[in-house]
C-alpha cells in the first residue's frame, strides 16, 4: 500500500514539474517562434513561385536560406569520406 501512495505521489510530483516547465519554455521561445515564421511565411510566399527545381523561386529560396545559415554563422556537421 505505503508503494503504491509513493509511487502516485512522484507521479504528481512529475507532473507539476512538466507543467511548470512548460510554462517557463512558451515565455522564452516566443522571439524564436516569431523568428521562424516570418522565415516560413517567406519561403512559402507566392513571391518564390513554388520553388520548382532550376525555376528561379528555387534558386532564390536557396539563397535565402544560404544566406541565413551565413548569417547564424551555420556550418554542415556531416563530413564525407
Amino acid at each position: 500500500m505505503r508503494r503504491r501512495y509513493l509511487l502516485g505521489l512522484f507521479f504528481i510530483a512529475s507532473l507539476a514539474v512538466v507543467a511548470y516547465g512548460q510554462k517557463a519554455q512558451v515565455a522564452a521561445t516566443s522571439v524564436a517562434e516569431t523568428n521562424i515564421r516570418k522565415h516560413i511565411a517567406y519561403l512559402a510566399s507566392d513571391k518564390l513561385e513554388g520553388r520548382r527545381t532550376g525555376e528561379p523561386g528555387a534558386l532564390t529560396a536557396a539563397g535565402y536560406v544560404a544566406d541565413m545559415f551565413a548569417n547564424y554563422r551555420l556550418r554542415p556537421g556531416a563530413r564525407g569520406k
